[in-house]
């Protein structure tokens, strides 16, 4: 045993070496200084500690406004030149909507693994996150061991969507339960309070996983495909253009309403999960259209079910399959903090950490919204960054199958606008986008048929069963079903409790010195 421990620490310290780089990209306001201090002195708590370089994002000018570009600001300047930690793209600061930082966002998605091509891994914070970087680093650097330095890996707080396709760029359904609930809302909607019934999502591509904007990160093979594919591209100079055309608007619900055709992308963490999950399913797909394979729809019969708003007999169910593996892994990060104040909270009444907050205290990767001095300080002081890690083993599955939870894995049912799957040309984006106007014969019926599901189902209020979350109630021939498993692993990292773990490590000692007695050796086995 003695022998196999110092092999694997003469291993560790061999791959240590080689440890891939991690790149995080802050996206900062440029008139905030304080928060950027506030990372910096954020950073100094870490001292040795470089897996993890942290670079703040500007945008290369304003949104419609005469001021300079933000690094010519003297202030930021000076900054530059005592930390150089700045980074400029493409995108524009002060965005007329919500999602100010989509166009940064999507910039340093599209130029991060060509500009900085040193990097294994790259990754986006919001200027309000702390990030424990050498948690952060040891993490990916797991990662990297389990599925190597060729996977494609989005890495993140995971969540499910659905995301209206066709340049519509309007997130419909989900936003909280599993994948089950968001093709729910998708394909069906939902009951509401008073007894109504909202409509389902009928533009809308999904369930779609996508990591929430308080970090996320790709693996080098993933950011580099994401940034090559020129559908990505386009949907980025697509929502410019928006940007330049639209309506000044400041609440979500406002931003919403707003017409199909000068619609502007503000739900900043589903669009780019939507171009990543595209983005996976047109890479491993054939570069030239091809049929799709009919197959019986394997938890519905074999057909599209008839009624619910749709009635009559509908074309065959069909799922698009391409027989390779699958080629992109989704793992949801092992934890972190929605806000400062819930660190280690235990600790503070009578010294000692009840299990539940040892779970997080071993395993947050960061801690969201700290926005003010206060919050800032709360942190600093709540939160023991000198914490051993928790032993963290990297578990991987069918995304099918359920995993370390709910939110993932168990995702049965997954449609695509059947234009996107072969390839990642603007001209697939653009024939998809043709489908999905608000003038579009298919776009009408689909919307007509979703309102009569909903006027039908009015007054239930039992949940729709499982087999409903995977069986549309009518047709769409915009649509395809995308054979899941195919194109995605689901990863995490399961919590044994502290106690078992020990019992666990304490009876498999015992066992291997019993086995190694030669008083229990079994006769006859010499």
């Amino acid at each position: 045993i003695s022998q196999l421990k110092e092999a694997a620490m003469a291993a560790l310290s061999a791959q240590s070496a080689q440890d891939p780089r991690v790149l995080l990209g802050v996206m900062a306001n440029p008139a905030n200084p304080r928060l950027r201090q506030q990372q910096r002195e954020w950073g100094r708590l870490f001292p040795g500690q470089s897996a993890v370089d942290v670079r703040f994002v500007l945008g290369a000018q304003f949104y419609r406004d005469a001021q300079p570009a933000p690094i010519s600001w003297p202030d930021i300047a000076a900054e530059q030149a005592a930390n150089a930690d700045f980074v400029v793209v493409d995108g524009r600061e002060k965005l007329p909507h919500v999602g100010v930082v989509t166009e940064k966002s999507a910039s340093f998605w599209l130029s991060a693994a060509d500009k900085f091509p040193s990097y294994g891994w790259y990754c986006k914070c919001d200027d309000d996150t702390l990030v424990h970087l050498p948690r952060l680093g040891s993490t990916l650097r797991n990662a990297t061991a389990r599925l190597g330095p060729s996977a494609r890996v989005y890495f993140g707080h995971m969540k499910w969507r659905g995301w209206e396709a066709g340049h519509r760029f309007q997130a419909c359904g989900g936003g909280w339960g599993d994948a089950a609930k968001t093709a729910n809302d998708i394909l069906h909607g939902g009951a509401m309070p008073d007894g109504s019934r909202y409509a389902g999502c009928p533009h809308a591509a999904g369930p779609v996983p996508y990591m929430s904007g308080g970090m996320v990160c790709m693996s080098r093979p993933l950011a580099a495909s994401l940034a090559a594919d020129a559908a990505f591209r386009d949907f980025y100079n697509t929502a410019r253009t928006r940007n330049d055309n639209g309506t000044q608007c400041k609440r979500p619900a406002l931003c919403a309403l707003q017409p199909t055709g000068v619609h502007m992308w503000h739900h900043e963490d589903a669009g780019v999960g939507f171009n990543v999950v595209r983005n996976a399913i047109a890479s491993a797909a054939p570069t030239r259209a091809s049929p799709l394979t009919p197959t019986s729809h394997p938890h519905g019969g074999g057909g599209w079910p008839a009624g619910g708003g749709g009635g009559g007999t509908e074309a065959p169910h069909s799922i698009y399959s391409t027989g390779r593996e699958a080629t992109t892994h989704l793992v949801a990060l092992p934890g972190h903090y929605n806000d400062p104040y819930i660190i280690e909270r235990t600790r503070h009444n009578d010294g000692k950490l009840t299990l539940h907050d040892e779970y997080w205290a071993e395993r947050a990767l960061f801690v969201h919204g700290v926005k003010r001095a206060r919050d800032f300080e709360a942190a600093k002081r709540r939160w023991m960054l000198g914490r051993p890690d928790a032993d963290l083993h990297l578990h991987c599955a069918p995304c099918s199958h359920p995993n370390t939870n709910r939110h993932n894995g168990h995702w049965l049912y997954f449609r695509m606008p059947c234009d996107h799957l072969h390839n990642n040309t603007p001209a697939a984006a653009a024939a998809a986008a043709a489908r999905f106007t608000a003038s579009a014969p298919e776009a009408v019926n689909a919307e007509r048929r979703a309102r009569e599901e909903a006027e039908s189902r009015a007054g239930e209020t039992k949940p729709l069963g499982d087999l409903m979350s995977r069986t549309p109630s009518f047709g769409d021939e915009r649509f395809c079903e995308v054979a899941v498993d195919e194109h995605f692993t689901c990863c995490g990292y399961p919590w044994i409790l502290p106690q078992t773990r020990s019992l666990v490590l304490r009876a498999l000692q015992i066992a291997s010195a019993t086995s190694a007695s030669p008083a229990h050796t079994p006769a006859g086995s010499r």
